[in-house]
């Protein structure tokens, strides 16, 4: 008699979908969501028929009527995936080894920008949240300001949706939420979730109890074998670069709201560093942030029409 033994792997095609759109207006954000999760929606509904119908797909018919690019006549992702509102901000997350650019289209279409759109991934995701006060500049608002995040820290800390977001059953790595003090009296809050969206959720609705703004960002990290959040956090902590800017461009009104916004910089300071007659020679707008964070805020200020560089401690000018 003989026995044979196989032994085999199975594999999976497919990684992360995650996009992190934003607008500069939330009642802009909500129209958007709401008209694709409508669409999204209509083809779950149609993709669950038995047999589906012979017709376009509702989200094929969707991207044809407003013109969206499909490279394809079925599309990828999986059932039930919608687009989160932040905000001003949306989120997007599925699995999928390939994706149209409808999506993307959708989004300029109602004049926004894509922040990240991450395709096929299979790093750990970092979302990285920029949480402040609202005035909290103010010197008659600070404790105000300060008590305020320290409810927030420890809110989110024991959170059960933020917890939940950075389980996961095949986990070998041991996640956290960690918090790292801004230059203007801020925090950033970072997390590696495995259900983005999840702790995205978590993470506004602890700031917005508190009432206080937040604004997202995220990116793919390559090591599997650390919490990334936490290196990160370390690594902010010490780094240290400014934002200056040489020239507000052609559009100084829009790009001080956008500092106020975006950035969570008092009005009266944003002003002072862009409008003619109060500008100095070089606005130094942000001071001893990280390299992520500068980086975020200069594309910020260059897509305004600003000429604007980051500069170390040492006065080099790192980009």
């Amino acid at each position: 008699m003989r026995i044979r033994l196989f032994r085999a792997w199975a594999s999976n095609n497919s990684g992360a979908y995650v996009l992190l759109g934003s607008f500069h207006d939330a009642g802009v954000a909500e129209l958007a969501a709401a008209e694709l999760n409508e669409a999204l929606a209509a083809h779950d509904a149609w993709v669950e028929q038995e047999p589906p119908s012979n017709d376009p797909s509702p989200f094929m018919a969707f991207a044809q009527k407003h013109g969206l690019p499909m490279q394809t006549g079925w599309v990828p992702w999986r059932e039930g995936m919608r687009c989160e509102v932040l905000g001003a901000q949306v989120l997007m997350e599925s699995y999928a080894a390939e994706m149209p650019s409808a999506f993307v289209a959708w989004i300029a279409k109602h004049g926004g920008h894509v922040q990240a759109e991450l395709i096929h991934a299979h790093g750990p995701l970092v979302l990285r949240a920029h949480v402040w006060m609202k005035d909290g500049w103010r010197p008659e608002n600070h404790l105000r300001a300060h008590e305020a995040l320290a409810r927030f820290e420890a809110k989110v800390s024991v959170d059960p949706e933020v917890k939940a977001s950075l389980e996961d059953r095949w986990a070998t790595v041991s996640r956290g939420i960690h918090f790292v003090p801004n230059e203007h009296g801020g925090r950033e809050a970072l997390v590696a979730p495995y259900d983005v969206t999840r702790a995205s959720r978590a993470l506004r609705a602890a700031a917005m109890a508190e009432g206080l703004g937040i604004s997202f960002e995220l990116f793919e990290w390559i090591d599997n074998e650390s919490d990334p959040a936490e290196v990160i956090a370390l690594s902010a902590r010490k780094e240290s670069l400014r934002l200056e800017i040489d020239d507000p461009g052609p559009r100084p009104d829009d790009l001080a709201r956008a500092l106020t916004e975006l950035l969570g910089i008092a009005p009266e300071r944003a002003r002072s560093m862009v409008l003619p007659r109060k500008r100095p020679a070089r606005a130094v707008v942000l001071q001893r942030v990280s390299r992520r964070h500068g980086e975020l805020a200069l594309r910020v200020v260059r897509h305004h029409g600003a000429l604007a560089h980051l500069r170390a401690s040492d006065g080099t000018v790192v980009e």
